[in-house]
């Protein structure tokens, strides 16, 4: 399962049926249209009981637009035939605002790892990951992530899957994760604007 860095607690397998869909209603790549969707959730790194918590814990807290999904670390099942596996995507984050940190600036892409796919014993994809109920990451979706650094070839990584990532709308901030906390609910309220000025 995931390998960096979340204890997956629990999975429950949903059959899809025709075209599957994210919980955002957008359509999957064309080659995962039609797969069921293997949902889990994941705990978190750590629990966060304030805004001030999370930003702290985030090497870097950005804005920005999603501009390439692509397969990334590949994660073979030992006890199965090397064609089988997890594949996990490298999501391009390409960066339009720095609300904390300083690892990463504007126009820099961040390479983010996210769950992806599980591969079969023909090496086809086999089952969609669905973690917490967040959608399926999709080129051009304007998003606030807050992230960490991993020690896997400069990849960032959400710090807190709960609470962590947020589609954004001009100021505007909706969590994506539908387990997500009160933390999430005082990022909405905040806004971009409203993250910014923690910084000052």
């Amino acid at each position: 399962m995931p390998r960096f860095g979340l204890l997956v607690a629990g999975i429950v397998l949903a059959a899809g049926c025709g075209q599957t869909q994210t919980t955002d209603g957008q359509s999957l790549p064309a080659e995962l249209q039609g797969l069921p969707t293997l949902a889990f959730h994941g705990d978190d790194f750590a629990s966060f009981s304030t805004v001030e918590k999370l930003v702290a814990a985030s090497d870097a807290v950005v804005a920005g637009t999603i501009t390439e999904v692509s397969d990334g670390v590949f994660d073979p099942a030992p006890e199965l035939e090397d064609f089988a596996g997890d594949q996990f995507l490298r999501v391009t984050l390409t960066v339009d605002t720095v609300l904390a940190g300083s690892d990463l600036r504007v126009g820099d892409m961040a390479s983010i790892q996210w769950w992806g796919y599980q591969v079969g014993l023909a090496g086809n994809p086999a089952r969609v990951y669905e973690a917490n109920g967040v959608p399926y990451p999709m080129v051009g979706s304007e998003e606030v992530w807050f992230l960490r650094r991993t020690d896997q070839d400069g990849d960032w990584v959400v710090v807190d899957l709960d609470d962590g990532r947020y589609v954004r709308s001009g100021d505007t901030l909706r969590a994506l994760a539908s387990t997500s906390g009160e933390v999430a609910r005082a990022v909405e309220q905040l806004g971009v604007a409203g993250l910014l000025e923690l910084q000052d």
